[in-house]
């Protein structure tokens, strides 16, 4: 009886599942844990668009898919002391499920620094499941890094000015450096004198100095006229004069990643290293962007600076 109904259960199952159907299952069958049904795990990295200007933030859209039994590592989205281009921030979805396979999608927000084309350096992602971690990598990408549209109207010809005539502010400019000249002479000869009068005032530390200018910088008006750049100008100089004298470099002419560099092999507090590096990017951004930056951002910028100056003077020798 379990013969006949075995042979006519193979019977139909021959009849209704064609030949290269079943020779496909069963090669599943016997094969099941083979490369064969393996689960792939592929990565794609896609800027937003491969020309933008220097200094302005893009997005680059990073897609991965792997196996459900995996899960992707957090924190990972960094690009430690590159010279060309920073992540301010990654923004990872949830994952979404197909079949037995997981497509997540990251957008990354990115800044370049360094005018040319440039390569785009590869990522490290790490996935994990219950028993390994597995790293992939991401392909390299091309991006062209081109002047911002305001520098780019700098270089154009303009028509030669006429000449100016002669105005009664000159000779006035004359009469008060003739005043001038005449007290600091007077000041020089009784030099002696005065210094008895007054008491010599202590020097003041490098943070104090620090202090003062940036309230003078805050109070100066620069922000009020629109002079943007010209205020961050002076933002930074004010910090790396400061940090120069605090570390005692010789380095504020330096780009900010060669800046950074320095003070990296003085400061051993890697909190301090990641309050400068983040505040003198953010900073270059504001001066090479295009679009002007917010009172919101001034008055956070200006708040990281006094951040710097009272967080490390505490240690200064």
């Amino acid at each position: 009886m379990k013969k006949g109904v075995l042979a006519e259960s193979s019977r139909l199952w021959r009849a209704a599942v064609p030949g290269a159907v079943r020779r496909v299952l069963a090669l599943g069958i016997l094969w099941g844990g083979s490369p064969l049904f393996a689960q792939p795990i592929s990565v794609e990295l896609k800027p937003e668009k491969t020309n933008v200007p220097i200094g302005v933030p893009f997005s680059m859209t990073l897609r991965i898919s792997y196996p459900s039994s995996y899960r992707l590592a957090e924190g990972q989205f960094s690009l430690p002391d590159h010279p060309v281009f920073f992540i301010r921030g990654a923004q990872v979805q949830e994952p979404q499920k197909r079949e037995a396979v997981l497509e997540q999608k990251i957008a990354l927000q990115v800044q370049g620094f360094s005018l040319g084309e440039h390569s785009f350096p590869s990522l490290s992602i790490a996935l994990e499941s219950p028993s390994k971690k597995t790293f992939i990598q991401t392909p390299p990408a091309k991006i062209f890094l081109e002047p911002a549209p305001s520098a780019q109207t700098d270089s154009e010809l303009r028509d030669i000015r006429p000449p100016h005539p002669a105005a009664l502010w000159k000779y006035l400019l004359w009469a008060l450096a003739t005043l001038l000249a005449g007290l600091g002479a007077w000041l020089w000869k009784n030099r002696k004198r005065m210094a008895e009068l007054e008491p010599c005032a202590p020097p003041k530390t490098p943070d104090q100095l620090a202090l003062e200018e940036l309230e003078r910088l805050s109070s100066s008006g620069i922000w009020e006229r629109g002079e943007f750049k010209k205020f961050y100008h002076r933002l930074t100089d004010a910090v790396r004069r400061y940090l120069a004298s605090r570390y005692r470099l010789e380095a504020t002419r330096l780009t900010t990643t060669d800046f950074l560099k320095r003070i990296r092999s003085l400061e051993q507090d890697p909190e301090n290293l990641q309050l400068f590096r983040n505040f003198l990017k953010d900073c270059d951004c504001a001066k090479f962007a295009p679009e002007n930056p917010t009172t919101a951002l001034k008055e956070r910028d200006l708040k990281f600076a006094r951040a710097i100056i009272l967080k490390t003077s505490a240690t200064i020798p």
